[in-house]
């Protein structure tokens, strides 16, 4: 019974083993899939990368490199760009106070006293 159930199975993976090698001998060859890849990639229809949406393509320049180095550095000049990694602009001096620390107190006493501010964790 075993030489029976192996030759049966012998005969099913030969069956189907010729049938993924007679797939396979009518696929394109490695160059006919890499001209195509090159000619897809030319075209613009493969993106690489982690990206996978297809990108528009970009319109031609009207100024040339030197014009936009001229404007770059002319910008530097006027401080409209900001150098470094940092988008935001760097920190501004804090406004002066109009008032004394002795002043501050004064007026936070007397609004406790008047009751306009309320101490505690629980307010009304």
């Amino acid at each position: 019974m075993k030489h029976i159930m192996l030759a049966v199975t012998v005969a099913v993976l030969g069956l189907f083993g010729t049938q993924a090698v007679m797939a396979q001998a009518a696929a394109k060859t490695r160059a006919e899939v890499r001209a195509e890849c090159e000619a897809a990639k030319k075209a613009g229809q493969i993106v690489s990368g982690e990206c996978q949406e297809i990108l528009a393509t970009k319109a031609p320049s009207t100024t040339t490199r030197t014009e936009v180095k001229k404007e770059a550095v002319a910008a530097k000049k006027a401080g409209t760009v900001v150098s470094g990694e940092a988008k935001a602009p760097g920190p501004t001096k804090k406004p002066a106070a109009t008032k004394t620390r002795a002043q501050v107190l004064a007026e936070c006493e007397a609004a406790k006293k008047a009751g306009q501010i309320v101490s505690g964790e629980c307010q009304p």
